[in-house]
């Protein structure tokens, strides 16, 4: 219980706070998506006018906040990446139901993506990218490393290794023994090489929570990948990444590079 407690859901994480409308994205859907295990997640479906010639995003944030808390994000991606945004809280955050845990985000991410691939009437499913920032990093390393026949590209943002380093570098003297006891471990260094899609890493140089290497390791385990990339961003801290100049027009590069036709990737150097 206390682990779940540190880890995932703070109180606020509850609160719904803004909408979509609020950040002048009138066109979006409220979505319930129904899991494997019967919970019913919620999440926004942020559309443009050329929804279904535009790429999908699908956006998964980190362990204290919620969709609401995302929007400036998706403001980003949407009007400089050109994308629709799809923005799913985990079980036990915002409108959720359910109890936090890595077993149940994992399932509630695989149900996000099977939303979306039916919804041929909005989205391209060729075209649908993951985004994971720190814990959203993990949760769309482990769907991609089981579905990446069904997306087409991953980017990541200031996520770690795994938990157990992350415990390690946070809480040296008693790593020992929380990692003993702990049972989410979000092991990405072990998931990321069995993936082969396209990877951008979008890494905060200045992050105070966690360590820049990290990214770095991640970025070189992932042996696989059809065209990998490192963005560092020399100020960016855990939170605050999104802000550094050229964020979103990293983004925008890679995301038009992978979705190039394949005659067109001779030459591109990643």
């Amino acid at each position: 219980m206390f682990e779940g407690k540190v880890l995932y859901a703070s109180p606020t994480s509850r609160v719904l706070t803004k909408t979509p409308r609020d950040f002048y994205m009138p066109n979006y859907e409220d979505v319930e998506i129904t899991t494997k295990d019967k919970k019913v997640v919620h999440g926004w479906l942020i559309k443009r006018k050329d929804a279904k010639s535009s790429p999908t995003i699908i956006h998964f944030h980190g362990n204290a906040c919620n969709v609401s808390h995302m929007l400036y994000d998706a403001l980003g991606m949407f009007q400089k990446v050109k994308a629709n945004i799809m923005l799913v809280d985990y079980r036990g955050y915002g409108m959720s139901e359910g109890t936090p845990s890595q077993r149940g985000l994992i399932m509630d991410a695989e149900a996000a993506l099977d939303y979306l691939l039916l919804r041929r009437d909005v989205v391209d499913p060729s075209q649908i990218f993951l985004f994971g920032r720190s814990l959203g990093g993990a949760v769309a390393l482990e769907l991609a490393a089981r579905r990446e026949d069904q997306i087409r590209a991953i980017i990541v943002e200031n996520t770690f290794t795994s938990i157990d380093d992350l415990v390690k570098h946070l809480s040296p003297a008693y790593s020992k023994y929380m990692i003993r006891a702990m049972r989410n471990k979000w092991d990405s260094m072990q998931v990321i090489p069995k993936i082969s899609r396209p990877m951008l890493f979008l890494s905060g140089r200045a992050d105070e929570i966690v360590p820049p290497w990290m990214m770095t390791a991640l970025y070189k385990a992932a042996v696989q990948s059809e065209g990998r990339e490192l963005a560092a961003f020399p100020k960016g801290k855990h939170n605050s990444t999104c802000l550094s100049r050229g964020y979103y027009e990293t983004m925008k590069r890679f995301v038009d590079r992978v979705l190039l036709p394949a005659d067109d990737h001779h030459g591109v150097v990643s």
